[in-house]
């Protein structure tokens, strides 16, 4: 499954093997499939220019871009890609 969060790029659920170690060694014999989910948060931002929150659903990494750029920068980036905020 593919989900967007408020910029242009995406997260990706992963897919891989939960490896059992014992006594310090990787033993493949019993291996189990299991998902690595995005690190994905739901977040309210406050707009000044408006007045008002703005809630997204962002990744960790999308937080600390708008920690850097600021909300106003992200928010004009996201409405000139056409995406509804």
């Amino acid at each position: 499954m593919k989900v967007l969060n408020s910029l242009k790029s995406a997260k990706h659920r992963h897919r891989d093997n939960r490896v059992v170690r014992r006594r310090g060694r990787t033993f493949v014999i019993n291996k189990t499939r299991r998902r690595f989910e995005p690190n994905l948060h739901n977040k309210r931002f406050w707009l000044p220019s408006e007045k008002r929150f703005v809630r997204m659903k962002v990744s960790a990494k999308a937080i600390k871009i708008i920690n850097k750029k600021g909300i106003e920068a992200v928010v004009a980036q996201m409405r000139k890609e056409g995406k509804k905020v």
